[in-house]
């Protein structure tokens, strides 16, 4: 009958606010997805969104829908069934009670906003919810949460530090789980035999957390695991035989070969992306490193403060480098160079949602591993292996820019991170005014929030390409 009932144009750099008009489809549209455009609401711009009533899936993914919270237009929407809004500017409370009514919702993305608080009741007793995604929203709580989730399939909340407390028994209540990823998170305890019952299970992350005592044999029950990660923890002692035997795994990472003795494991250490197959065994201890940690330590912006927290990117840059550096061979300026790519990583990487994995870019290749980092993904040096081009668009660049780019600020002149959500705002910006030999800077659709023109660019007088449009630089020209 000529009725429209889906509006999709992600990634179409749409502009502007979305008028209220939009409303006027409210009746018959079923699909709306404006994901990944600077398109700009706030607060009230969005009151639209209620009269949406019809609709099934709505994806708002990283676009800027800046309100106190999530917004409570949402709330009208009881016949959604899929809802991303992750990566936008909704900071603040979950706002509860918009879920009361959103009894449909299969699917739920809220990942890469702040939240400061506790996943909410009306949240965790979504009748129909099978998939939730709060990755990097700075969540509260334990994860006493996930007994009442008796329908939940797919659950990641990485990188969430206030997320503490053990892995609880009552996991053995969710049969249907089959995809559990909670890394970067502050978990202590031991892995629960209890784990045995989750015998949907597929995917199983647990990196970066401080899980102690040994790895439970029982988890050979889980016959259709694929993927277990368990590296940057406290776990020691040897990895059953059992589990080796009777399961094929596409990955498993352990702290191996020093805390954790493992023959099947396919990586050791963080990240999990090194192959142990034909590493020897003075590769894997590294025992003579102190050269390369007291290299680092020398050049480090702020003195070494920054290693004092073990989680940090720098701290994770560090270790890294101390892995994977052989004294024998090292070259000054190379292993400088590693440290600051290295720290940039782990500042903006390893976001997990729907789109991307637990793993993080979509094009990672080559990076933190061994290979000359002349050869990693998005980087080029010059004829003396000297970086001078970081090209890195569209790439779920995410977190924030840390401020060791400018380690290489004396070479690189060409620098595109544009069309991903990385977001930094005033004095987290100020790393832009010491490249001063950049002659290319583009930052365009990037989540870099000034009153106006950063005035750190004045500082770049070689600069001849400037693309800074659709961020959120939002004031005078600062001229």
């Amino acid at each position: 009958d000529g009725k429209v009932v889906s509006l999709g144009l992600p990634e179409n750099n749409v502009a502007g606010t979305v008028p209220l008009e939009l409303s006027l489809l409210g009746t018959t549209l079923l699909h709306l997805d404006l994901a990944g455009n600077p398109v700009f609401n706030i607060d009230e711009d969005m009151a639209w969104i209620e009269e949406m009533v019809e609709l099934r899936e709505l994806f708002l993914h990283l676009c800027n829908f800046d309100s106190n919270g999530i917004t409570t237009y949402l709330g009208n929407l009881t016949k959604l069934e899929h809802l991303d809004i992750s990566y936008t500017l909704m900071f603040g409370s979950f706002n509860s009670e918009v879920f009361k009514s959103l009894s449909n919702l299969h699917t739920l993305e809220l990942g890469g906003n702040v939240y400061n608080e506790p996943i909410p009741d009306e949240i965790k007793n979504l009748p129909a919810l099978e998939n939730l995604y709060i990755e990097n929203a700075q969540l509260k709580g334990d994860l006493s949460f996930l007994s009442s989730m008796e329908m939940i399939f797919e659950l990641w909340i990485d990188m969430n530090e206030d997320i503490s407390g053990t892995l609880p028994t009552e996991l053995e209540k969710i049969s249907s789980l089959a995809s559990l990823s909670i890394s970067e998170c502050n978990l202590h305890g031991s892995i629960p035999a209890e784990l045995q019952m989750l015998t949907s299970m597929q995917q199983l992350w647990l990196y970066g957390n401080q899980l102690s005592g040994g790895i439970p044999s029982e988890i050979v029950e889980l016959k259709n695991l694929t993927t277990l990660r368990l590296e940057s923890n406290r776990l020691n002692g040897t990895f059953p035989m059992s589990i080796c035997q009777q399961i094929e795994f596409a990955t498993l990472g352990t702290d191996c070969p020093i805390d954790v003795d493992c023959i099947c494991c396919t990586c050791c250490g963080s990240p999990c992306n090194r192959s142990i197959i034909g590493t020897t065994d003075s590769e894997v201890t590294n025992e003579s490193q102190p050269e390369v940690e007291s290299i680092i330590r020398r050049i480090a912006l702020n003195g070494g403060i920054e290693f004092i927290n073990p989680r940090s990117p720098q701290s994770k840059a560090l270790s890294w480098s101390i892995m994977f550096s052989d004294p024998s061979t090292i070259v000054y300026s190379s292993l400088v160079q590693r440290y600051a790519l290295a720290t940039f990583w782990y500042s903006t990487s390893s976001i997990a949602n729907i789109y991307t994995g637990p793993i993080g870019w979509k094009n990672a290749t080559g990076w933190l591993t061994r290979e000359s980092e002349c050869n990693w993904f998005g980087i080029e040096c010059d004829n003396r292996g000297a970086i001078t081009r970081i090209s890195l668009p569209n790439n779920d660049v995410s977190g924030k820019v840390p401020h060791e780019i400018k380690i290489l600020a004396d070479t690189i002149s060409y620098l595109d991170i544009s069309v991903n959500p990385i977001s930094s705002k005033n004095l987290e910006l100020s790393w832009i005014g010491d490249m001063t030999e950049l002659t290319t800077l583009d930052i365009h659709l990037c989540n870099f929030e000034f009153d106006g023109l950063p005035s750190y660019l004045s500082k770049l007088t070689k600069l001849e390409v400037l693309d800074v449009s659709y961020t959120l630089f939002f004031g005078p020209m600062n001229g």
